[in-house]
């Protein structure tokens, strides 16, 4: 038996050590396995992150009506918060996806070097969801259908955060867009605990990480899978790069 063979298994012992039967675990790729669950907002310690939170979405919100002047008023503040994480500005979320071969395909990539020690997140996000309700709803929340759970009056209006929920709450994507559904991406956001999310829940997520003797195989599978830069990032953006990488570098 290989050590691709190997990963797979352990993956599926994974997904039942996080009971995960009858539903899809979520994913994270990492191509570094020190990198913590943690999102960009919170990455640099001893940082006045509300105050930081607040300037940056009242910086983006101005960046957006030089662009669009309505896009403010069409959209509800979930909908700007994943279009800040979409382009990389620092946010309370962190990107999942339901794909194994996504996940994988992050943890491998690196634009000029090897990776340093890829690994994969797995996670239950429906007990996630029941620890940070505190109560056995599973339930994954359309938080832009709640108007109760607002980003924009619970984190960026008010001094302190009026946020009901302590640790990171999975929710699934306001009007996702075609990356996100190339991607089959979902988010976690994270509540009134900054710490990472393995410290917070524990029994939640359980880290893989990628031997180097399985590298190989696994990018056989994702070439055979037809999960490439093109297929994850069809849009303009993903369209650049791939341009550059096909023709310049």
């Amino acid at each position: 038996m290989n050590d691709w063979i190997n990963f797979l298994n352990e993956l599926e012992i994974a997904r039942k050590r996080l009971s995960i039967t009858h539903h899809t675990p979520w994913y994270r790729g990492l191509n570094d396995s020190n990198h913590e669950l943690i999102p960009k907002l919170f990455r640099k310690p001893k940082k006045d992150h509300r105050r930081i939170e607040r300037e940056i979405y009242h910086r983006f919100l101005y960046v957006l009506s030089l662009e669009d002047q309505n896009y403010v008023e069409r959209n509800m503040s979930w909908h700007i918060i994943v279009k800040m994480q979409h382009h990389g500005t620092p946010t309370r979320l962190l990107d999942w996806t339901d794909s194994f071969a996504v996940a994988l395909f992050f943890a491998l990539q690196s634009d000029d070097h090897e990776p340093e020690s890829p690994c994969i997140w797995v996670a239950n996000p429906y007990l996630l969801s029941a620890k940070a309700k505190k109560n056995d709803d599973k339930w994954l929340e359309a938080l832009h259908l709640s108007p109760e759970y607002d980003y924009y009056r619970c984190f960026v209006a008010q001094e302190e955060a009026e946020w009901p929920f302590e640790s990171p709450l999975p929710f699934l994507p306001p009007t996702p867009t075609a990356r996100i559904i190339a991607q089959r991406g979902f988010f976690t956001v994270h509540g009134l605990d900054d710490r990472p999310l393995e410290v917070q829940c524990p029994k939640h997520v359980i880290k893989l990480n990628i031997p180097r003797t399985v590298w190989e195989d696994a990018r056989k599978f994702l070439e055979l899978a037809g999960c490439d830069r093109q297929s994850l990032f069809p849009d303009i953006g993903g369209f650049s790069v791939d341009v550059q990488k096909t023709y310049l570098d």
